[in-house]
């Protein structure tokens, strides 16, 4: 028998559910620059969650989250296919050769650690000799360069393509089960955390990932409704919680790896949603500029 509490905390859920959508709907349908944030209110089934987190998985390593339907390819994530066409693939021009060292590098960074990544280590990995992995990339932090450009493309091209249902977004706005897609560990992703401590002390590299950041802040504006050619206003308006949801989804990302089995990413996102349906009105009415 179901608990009375239960059913009261149940109720109390629903109520909020309702507040915060006619929340969103009344104010959003204010401006049609952020329209499709008002369709955000949707609601996904099926799939399961091996990893109790809520994300399920696409292919096997990839480690994507929540589908889309066909009707939601207009989500900020078709965008990402106009961005990959500006874009050239950085593995793409590599000769094989190139290409095996590369790949024998990322294996090494997934399963030993970026400490572990050697010339030997890579040689090993790849099947190619030492010789070769400076022919093609000069050295080390050449060979670490082109591997942070290869994981940003590859992740990337994984948000294009529609990963599976969990039953367990049911009833999350569509902007947060988007920051589930982006937040859930895929190789991609493990090795681009693995690389950046070395990063952030390689003033070259640094600038590498600026630029893979400024693409993200411009999906996440792509996702209010304020993406290119949007009101320059409301842009600036919302530039700030672009940078917010990229740090969310960074955060996410590093608990989830850190706590794979136990971490939660449906209570936080549930709590982000509360968040967005106070703050987003405020910032597209200008309400927090005047505060």
């Amino acid at each position: 028998m179901r608990r009375s509490g239960s059913v009261v905390t149940e109720v109390r859920f629903k109520r909020d559910a309702i507040r915060i959508r006619h929340t969103l709907s009344t104010v959003f349908n204010q401006s049609a620059n952020i329209l499709h944030v008002v369709e955000s209110l949707t609601t996904t089934v099926d799939g399961d969650d091996p990893a109790g987190t809520g994300t399920g998985t696409g292919t096997a390593g990839d480690g994507v989250g929540i589908a889309q339907s066909e009707g939601d390819r207009n989500s900020a994530f078709a965008w990402i296919e106009t961005v990959l066409t500006r874009i050239e693939d950085p593995v793409a021009s590599l000769s094989p050769t190139a290409q095996r060292v590369l790949a024998g590098a990322m294996r090494v960074v997934v399963t030993k650690g970026f400490g572990k990544l050697t010339l030997a280590s890579i040689s090993a990995a790849s099947g190619e000799n030492v010789a070769a992995v400076k022919y093609y990339f000069g050295n080390k932090a050449g060979l670490v360069s082109v591997l942070i450009d290869a994981v940003v493309y590859a992740e990337l091209v994984l948000l294009t393509r529609p990963p599976r249902k969990t039953s367990a977004a049911t009833g999350l706005s569509r902007l947060a089960e988007e920051t589930l897609i982006l937040s859930t560990p895929s190789k991609p992703l493990k090795v681009l955390f693995e690389l950046l401590p070395h990063a952030l002390r390689d003033k070259k590299l640094r600038l590498q990932l600026q630029g893979y950041y400024e693409t993200f802040y411009e999906l996440h504006l792509e996702q209010l409704g304020a993406g290119e050619g949007a009101d320059p206003e409301l842009r600036a308006r919302l530039s700030g919680l672009a940078t917010l949801l990229a740090a969310a989804s960074d955060g996410l990302t590093m608990q989830a790896l850190v706590a794979p089995q136990h971490f939660d990413f449906i209570a936080a996102l549930r709590a982000l949603d509360v968040l967005l349906a106070l703050g987003i009105p405020a910032l597209v009415s200008g309400e927090a500029d005047r505060s």
